[in-house]
This record gives structure tokens, sequence and C-alpha cells, in this order.
């Protein structure tokens, strides 16, 4: 399996599936700069950005469909149980994508990262939209997970793009749930070991 991509970017989140699957892969370094002139990625997504994903002649992207598919395929395990588990799977990873990690980059350019123009009219903004979603996600997390309760790959997919919220420094103690458990995933041992390979990849944009 080939996962495109920085370690420092969305391939990230693949890549922690991966290591979560104990799946062997191939990282093909892709600079976000490059990507749209590099041969090989435009053969696997034609829009020229990473991640990207080729598994045994398939191919993929768009990062939480790579984390997903690798879950699905080499760790079932990973995937919540029945039709109304994968339902809430595919729930929480629109909800992810769509409700809080949008305004959580906004917050990010607002406060000056990576720019280092700041903007606080813009960034309290960004913070009162993130406010409902924050208190679904505290009230949904009183069990422990967001589908049963085993770390499974919806929870990998909203702790992915929650990653903004600690790059941002966010104060997230009001939501106690949330807070308790997005330390508890930053915590798991595959994505410690990623984490600590991340020097050699630097960027803002990762946790």
């Amino acid at each position: 399996m080939k996962i495109f991509g920085t370690s420092a970017s969305k391939a990230f989140r693949a890549m922690w599936m991966a290591e979560e699957a104990s799946i062997p892969f191939d990282q093909i370094l892709v600079h976000p700069k490059e990507s749209k002139n590099h041969t090989d990625l435009l053969s696997v997504n034609p829009m020229g950005k990473i991640p990207a994903l080729e598994d045994d002649g398939f191919t993929l992207f768009e990062s939480l469909a790579l984390t997903t598919y690798i879950a699905r395929k080499h760790a079932p395990h990973f995937i919540p149980i029945g039709i109304e588990g994968e339902a809430l799977l595919l729930q929480w990873t629109l909800f992810a994508v769509t409700e809080i990690e949008p305004p959580l980059i906004a917050h990010l350019h607002a406060i000056g990262i990576p720019f280092g123009t700041k903007d606080v009219q813009a960034a309290a903004e960004q913070l009162e939209k993130l406010h409902k979603p924050f208190e679904c996600l505290n009230e949904s997390l009183v069990d422990g997970y967001l589908v049963g309760r085993e770390f499974t790959v919806t929870d990998l997919n909203v702790a992915a793009c929650l990653s903004w919220a600690r790059i941002g420094r966010l104060d997230l103690s009001s939501y106690p749930n949330l807070d308790s458990w997005l330390s508890t995933c930053f915590q798991r041992p595959a994505y410690l070991k990623l984490r600590s390979n991340l020097v050699k990849q630097q960027s803002l944009f990762q946790p």
C-alpha cells in the first residue's frame, strides 16, 4: 500500500489508521507545493492533491475516505458494528468535515497561523461557530467513545479533524468529555509512533 503525502499533512490521518491496523505501507513523499506536478500522484488523484492512496491497483483520495477504507479492508474491528454503527461512522465523519474542520482552520488563520496576520474579531466569530458542535460532541462522549465503548475509525476521523484545535491551543476545558476523549485519542501508541517521527517533516498544520 502506498500513501502519498508528507506526515505533516492530512496524509498523517491515513498513516495513523495504517499504524492502528498494523499494516505496512510505503510513504511517497509529496510536498503540497509540488503535488500538482507530481506525475505518480496525478495518476492516483487527478486533482493533484494529497493525500492519496494506491493499494493493489485500487486508488483513492480524500483523507477520511482513506482512513475508512484502510479500516474496512485491513482492520474491520475498527469499523462500528451493524448498519446503525456504520451510519454513525458516516454521520460523525461528515459532521467533522462540515461543522468542525472549516471553522477550526478559519480560526487558525484568524489568529495568525501560519500567515502571521491576526484578526481578533474573525477569530471570535469562528469560535462562536464551534460552540454548538463542541457541545454536541461533549454530550455524545459520555460513554467515552463516539460509537460503542471502544476506539474505532469514527473516533480517529473526528480526532484528526480536531487536531487543528491542538495547533491553535484552544481551551476545551468547558467541554470535559470532549477534552478527555481527544487527549485519549492522541495518546494512542499508533499516533505517538507517527508523531515522534514528525520532526523530519515538520509543519504548522499537524499536531
